[in-house]
């Protein structure tokens, strides 16, 4: 399961949802967006210093910065 939070510039996060898959999320935030395009690109960020985490909890948490609102979506992985 993921969950997709967004906020606006300087605003509160908001949980936008929970979703089966990161694609399903994606979409969603092609949907916010308004984007005509098929795919969105994510950031990850990888923790090198005295907190270093597994690739697996890197890549469970993934931000995009939206193009036409400048909202920022962070969509994160959740272990049940």
């Amino acid at each position: 399961m993921w969950h997709l939070k967004m906020a606006e510039r300087g605003g509160a996060a908001v949980t936008v949802g929970t979703f089966e898959s990161v694609i399903a999320a994606a979409k969603k935030i092609i949907e916010l967006e308004g984007y005509t395009s098929y795919g969105v690109f994510f950031e990850i960020y990888i923790e090198t210093g005295l907190g270093a985490h597994s690739e697996h909890e890197a890549f469970g948490h993934l931000e995009h910065t939206g193009k036409n609102t400048r909202r920022c979506y962070v969509v994160k992985r959740v272990q049940h």
